[in-house]
């Protein structure tokens, strides 16, 4: 007989991988929205704001799954998340300065708290602030959206969702 646990768990990872999907989808979709010849500046831009928010649910999916698996499974899903992270450094960071955007125009963000010695001047926030615009660049085919600095490249984060998700699929195999 099976055990319960392992059922439940079985079910579980199912609802991380189901969710990994979803979220790899709304990325490519976006992407694709993105990259369209047709897509007005403005159009690509409040896209690739919001393709960050399933780029970390693909994320944060594969990160569930990796600890829900062991052996030859938790090795590809790892090996997964290292090609992701290096495709894509600082995803994470992106997407929560565009989530924590009160802290960063007020130069109180985490990423600018680290290594700051503070005397909470106004003139110090303000560099602070400075230093995280979010701007993008654009040519045919090519969209980079950067927030400080940290740069997403819109094509890459579409192959790397997409690979994160097929490799968290295989391994649920």
């Amino acid at each position: 007989m099976n055990n319960p646990r392992t059922i439940m768990l079985t079910h579980v990872d199912k609802l991380f991988l189901g969710r990994a999907a979803w979220a790899a989808s709304a990325v490519t979709v976006q992407a694709n929205r993105i990259l369209a010849p047709d897509a007005t500046l403005e159009q690509a831009e409040v896209d690739a704001m919001l393709l960050l928010y399933p780029l970390r649910q693909v994320l944060r999916a594969a990160e569930v799954l990796r600890r829900h698996t062991t052996g030859p499974a938790r090795e590809l899903i790892s090996d997964a998340l290292d090609r992701f992270h290096t495709d894509l450094p600082g995803v994470k960071d992106a997407r929560d300065v565009l989530e924590h955007f009160d802290e960063y125009l007020l130069g109180a963000g985490r990423l600018q708290k680290r290594g700051q010695r503070s005397t909470g001047s106004d003139l110090e926030r303000a560099d602070a602030a400075a230093a995280f615009p979010v701007f993008s660049e654009r040519r045919p085919g090519h969209f980079v959206l950067h927030v400080g600095p940290l740069s997403i490249d819109v094509a890459t984060a579409r192959s790397a969702a997409q690979a994160l998700c097929t490799a968290a699929a295989d391994a649920e195999e």
